[in-house]
């Protein structure tokens, strides 16, 4: 299972590499997952971060805007991470 993983990973990529040129959006998704001082960007970023974590209910959203705005502009480094959920699919 794990060849098989390697191999449709390594197709994946040779087709990404090759229909960026293309695509606005493949070729920020190439830039962004570039290498920086030899590590991914996702390993290279700091570890230790503790978001503030919101999650909202199917239209609660608009309810969290205003919380948000006032923790961002209270401290502008701060990450938040929002999730949602809808039982609804559209």
């Amino acid at each position: 299972m794990t060849f098989l993983y390697r191999i449709v990973y390594r197709l994946a990529l040779l087709a990404l590499f090759a229909f960026n040129r293309f695509s606005p959006k493949l070729k920020k998704g190439v830039e962004l997952r570039k290498s920086i001082f030899g590590q991914p960007p996702w390993l290279a970023a700091r570890t230790i971060t503790r978001p503030i974590w919101i999650h909202c209910a199917s239209g609660e959203f608009e309810y969290a805007l205003p919380l948000i705005r006032t923790i961002k502009q209270k401290n502008p480094q701060q990450k938040i991470l929002i999730t949602y959920f809808t039982p609804s699919y559209v």
